[in-house]
């Protein structure tokens, strides 16, 4: 579960939809990404890039948030960017 993608959706009170909706893509497939099925290496930059728009943050900061949860670290609340 990439549980930075979580925390940063829940501290906007955004739904799984909003988010996809945003982004462009399905509910089903930002499902995939969140929990982890999908790699977000393989994503285009340009749906990064609205990812970080929806979230309020910058698309290096999703990068680093994303090399991290590969690399196996853990996030407590309030350490995905606010």
């Amino acid at each position: 579960m990439r549980k930075y993608l979580v925390e940063l959706r829940e501290s906007r009170s955004l739904s799984q939809q909003n988010v996809a909706g945003d982004v462009g893509i399905t509910a089903a497939y930002y499902s995939l990404i969140e929990c982890g099925s999908r790699d977000l290496g393989g994503l285009k930059s340009e749906m990064i890039g609205k990812l970080a728009c929806v979230f309020g943050v910058n698309a290096p900061e999703i990068f680093q948030m994303e090399a991290e949860y590969q690399a196996g670290a853990s996030y407590g609340a309030g350490e995905a960017g606010d």
